[in-house]
């Protein structure tokens, strides 16, 4: 949460600065990418890295043949390397928890839930999308400091495309907002906990809610809740019983593509 105007303002940003010399590293070295100096904070959901134990710290670099002003130089320093194509840095305790917890667990399937703008369904149905899902999110990456190469498995991706199309079918039931359902764009962020993870043999979805918490009313936003829960419910049972393994992968295909992004939705129809 931040504080916006005298009002709290829900956020996935925390509010620690970035501070080269608490890394060892030279003063002035550029911030992570997904660092906001206007709002002092980093984007949480990209300082996740396929390589779980990456750290910018002189024992783990020095393991590789690296130092810290070398790093500072050819990786942070360097657009072309501090950028969205790559993983984040672990600058975080927050995502530095959050990949411990993984790598204990070891899970099969990893369901990460957002929030995201606004999309009416097609030409032909205008329908509001209450939410958008995906499977891949993540190409096959080196890591800059390792060389070691990640990719995600076919067997992997099978099973993350069964995940979806089954949180798929268990919301369409009639003609309502309720089952607008569309797929993510097709992107490719190995920083995200979605990349890093499916990168490292979990299966992943992930599930992108329209609109932002401060903008819907409690009806929407309990529709919206519904609607995450009623597809998640429908995929642990179908982990659970084995039948994820008779859904036709193929079907996650067929899932309409994202489209038609409008918005302010109560201007619609004028912009339709």
């Amino acid at each position: 949460m931040s504080e916006r105007d005298g009002e709290w303002y829900p956020t996935r940003r925390n509010h620690q600065i970035w501070d080269p010399e608490f890394f060892g590293l030279p003063e002035g070295t550029r911030s992570p990418w997904y660092y906001r100096s206007s709002s002092e904070g980093y984007d949480l959901n990209r300082d996740s890295n396929p390589n779980l134990e990456f750290r910018i710290e002189e024992d783990y670099l020095v393991d590789y043949g690296w130092t810290l002003e070398e790093f500072a130089e050819d990786i942070l320093d360097d657009r072309a390397m501090n950028n969205s194509s790559y993983g984040g840095y672990y600058v975080n305790p927050e995502a530095r928890i959050i990949t411990g917890v993984y790598q204990r667990l070891e899970p099969d399937v990893y369901i990460d839930v957002h929030h995201r703008g606004f999309n009416y369904l097609s030409e032909e149905d205008i329908r509001s999308v209450s939410i958008q899902v995906a499977a891949e999110v993540a190409d096959p990456y080196e890591c800059p400091i390792t060389g070691q190469n990640y990719e995600v498995d076919e067997d992997v991706l099978e099973l993350a495309k069964q995940v979806n199309v089954v949180g798929y079918q268990a919301l369409q039931r009639g003609f309502s907002h309720y089952g607008a359902i569309q797929r993510y764009p097709t992107v490719n962020l190995p920083g995200t906990t979605l990349g890093t993870f499916a990168l490292n043999d979990s299966a992943i979805m992930l599930i992108e809610i329209k609109g932002q918490t401060q903008n819907l009313g409690q009806k929407q936003s309990g529709m919206l809740t519904q609607t995450a829960v009623t597809s998640i419910y429908e995929i642990l049972i179908a982990l659970a019983d084995g039948t994820i393994h008779d859904v036709d992968a193929s079907l996650y295909d067929e899932i309409l593509p994202s489209a038609n992004r409008m918005g302010d939705p109560s201007q619609r129809d004028e912009e339709l």
